[in-house]
């Protein structure tokens, strides 16, 4: 099977920033700071991992369909979403027993209808049917796999830029309405696909430009616009920042509507360089990277539970200031490598050995 190597890079990025922000806020944001520089704050732009995540997921699912696109029908669509179910679901299953279990013996707390609303993927909908918290993903990765061939649909009919469009403003309307409390108001809009389709559209956009080898001005892909899309990730990321919403006051659900979309358009923006700045490949796709990548959803899957566990287990000997997350961090992530790599070897590499298709190849594209 072939993989494009920086992909699986960003893969290990995203898994990374996802534990270091679930790391720092279990150790309750305590920082190392250096004049007023708060150092752990600068690292958590990496923080949205899921968001990231969610990027490469569109990316990977057009690339998957595409070569579809012409005969777009009932038995493309289940059989799309068999291979889709087949993908995610061992492992996930695994770890939801796993983890529910443990939490019963534990806690004795409910099991079986808890179970059942994750094997559905409803546990986002169905009050308390938490096994660990970012299982939420899932659910809506889950409900993107069931939109993807009803967009390629959408692609054939009225075109591809046309259908992006329309997704994009009908996540922008219900994404401001949501913020100015007139749908689905209160917390928890990240759980609803809708409050995350824009991220899934600059994955599709990203590998349009890719298939399409549409030529796009060589500074975007230069050593000099990594700059440039880190700073736009930022600026995204601090629009729905707890200031920037308190500033802007009665306009904060345009900020708060618009700062994610911002954020995961310089993702996306990193993504394109790396797969056209050959330097920058190297050092995102490089060995370790790429590898650690493969098992990056294991590793997702079961993170909070073992950082929770190794929290409180060391964390009566922790009193080094901020030093605490990078201690809790390593020890962690030492834990979490082999138990990700287990996972990923019993769960994840039937699929990858069985499929005819690449969940992210990238053929007959010219990056250079």
């Amino acid at each position: 099977m072939n993989r494009i190597k920086s992909i699986d890079g960003w893969r290990t990025f995203a898994a990374l920033g996802v534990l270091w922000t679930h790391t720092w806020s279990i150790t309750q944001f305590q920082s190392i700071k250096f004049k007023g520089f708060d150092l752990f704050k600068a690292i958590n732009f990496v923080g949205n991992g899921v968001h990231f995540f969610f990027v490469i997921s569109g990316f990977c699912m057009y690339l998957v369909l595409k070569k579809n696109q012409e005969n777009i029908n009932a038995q493309v669509f289940l059989s799309f979403v068999k291979k889709r179910w087949l993908r995610i679901a061992p492992a996930f299953y695994f770890a939801c027993i796993f983890i529910g279990t443990y939490n019963y013996l534990k806690h004795d707390t409910p099991l079986f209808l808890k179970l059942l609303a994750n094997f559905f993927f409803l546990q986002n909908h169905i009050s308390n049917s938490v096994i660990s918290g970012p299982f939420w993903s899932l659910a809506v990765e889950w409900y993107f796999y069931i939109l993807v061939p009803v967009l390629f649909y959408f692609f054939n009919r009225i075109g591809f830029f046309k259908t992006i469009l329309i997704g994009a403003i009908f996540w922008l309307i219900i994404n401001c309405l949501h913020y100015a409390d007139i749908f689905l108001p209160g917390g928890g809009w990240w759980y609803y696909l809708p409050g995350n389709l824009i991220h899934f559209l600059w994955g599709f956009i990203l590998a349009y430009v890719m298939v399409k080898q549409i030529n796009l001005p060589g500074f975007l892909h230069s050593n000099f616009s990594i700059l440039f899309a880190l700073l736009l990730l930022n600026f995204g990321k601090l629009l729905f920042s707890k200031v920037v919403i308190t500033y802007a006051g009665t306009y904060s659900w345009i900020v708060q509507g618009l700062g994610p979309a911002i954020m995961t358009l310089g993702f996306s923006w990193l993504m394109y360089i790396s797969l056209k700045n050959e330097g920058f490949s190297k050092l995102i796709g490089n060995k370790l990277m790429a590898s650690f990548g493969k098992i990056s959803y294991s590793f997702y899957l079961w993170h909070s539970f073992v950082l929770e566990i190794i929290y409180n287990n060391i964390s009566f000997r922790l009193h080094f200031g901020g030093f605490d997350t990078v201690i809790v961090f390593l020890v962690t992530l030492i834990v979490l490598i082999p138990i990700s790599y287990a996972s990923y070897s019993i769960f994840e590499k039937f699929y990858f050995k069985k499929s005819k298709l690449n969940l992210s190849p990238v053929q007959n594209i010219n990056l250079n």
